[in-house]
Formats: C-alpha cells, sequence, structure tokens
C-alpha cells in the first residue's frame, strides 16, 4: 500500500497547479463623481448589460475590445433615452457595464436589436428593473472600487 501512495504522489504534485489555479477576481470601475448626486430621483431605473466574449484571451486588447462595445451600447442607449453610466465589473471575457435611466420604453427591444445586429455571436444578458435607491451603485459598484 505504501508503494501506491509514493508512486501517485508525483502524479498529484504534477497536476496540482491546474487544480488550485481560481479564476482571477472581477474588476470594479464606478463612476465616483455620482456619490455626492446618488441616488438621482430623475434616474429611478437601472438598466444591466451583460456581454461574453466568445474564445477571448485576457489582456490588453480584450480589454479595448469590450470598452469599444460599451461605448457603443452607452451611444444606443443615449438615443433612446437619457441615461447614466454608473459603472462596469469585468471578469476575464464577461462585462457587466450598469446604467441608471429615466424611463424603460422599448429599451429592451432597442438593445437586443443593438447587440444581435451588431454582436450576434456573442453571449447576451439584459436586465431592468426599478432601483430609485441606486442600491447597486451605493451598496455594490461604489464599495468594491476602494
Amino acid at each position: 500500500m505504501k508503494l501506491f501512495h509514493i508512486r501517485i504522489l508525483p502524479l498529484l504534485l504534477l497536476f496540482q497547479p491546474a487544480f488550485s489555479q481560481k479564476a482571477p477576481a472581477p474588476k470594479y470601475e464606478a463612476d465616483r463623481s455620482l456619490k455626492a448626486s446618488a441616488p438621482d430621483a430623475a434616474y429611478p431605473f437601472l438598466l444591466v448589460t451583460d456581454l461574453t466574449i466568445p474564445g477571448c484571451k485576457p489582456g490588453a486588447e480584450l480589454s479595448e475590445t469590450q470598452a469599444s462595445i460599451a461605448d457603443a451600447a452607452g451611444t444606443q442607449l443615449r438615443m433612446l433615452v437619457s441615461s447614466i453610466h454608473a459603472g462596469a465589473v469585468l471578469q476575464e471575457c464577461r462585462r457587466t457595464d450598469y446604467y441608471y435611466v429615466k424611463d424603460t420604453a422599448d429599451m429592451r427591444t432597442v438593445m437586443e436589436t443593438f447587440y444581435q445586429d451588431n454582436f450576434s455571436g456573442y453571449q447576451r444578458n439584459i436586465a431592468i428593473r426599478p432601483d430609485p435607491a441606486w442600491k447597486t451603485y451605493l451598496d455594490t459598484l461604489l464599495p468594491a472600487t476602494r
């Protein structure tokens, strides 16, 4: 029995790095200038857009691509409704952006169409919910950026 343990131990040590690797911690970004005016009653709804780039490789190029996509989505959103970009969470190939908006009329349809027309191969999610107290910004995004 001891001989078995002696032979298997080197194999376990060889594969240990693969088993112990963790996904990198998410990187939080928040517009800290909003803190003084939050919550803003004129923007009672939260729009959360989540986009995952398939087959990406983390690095500077990925960050530029994610920022470019977020800028395009923000421009599309501003054409529809007055909005405030509160922040984002980046984790490997996925970026989640948080916007506070005045109105939600047609928002889901417009944003789904935008993503389908421009990034159809990307996994995406759009969530819209009331957040008049700006709890997501004040309790999640802002504290995580300290």
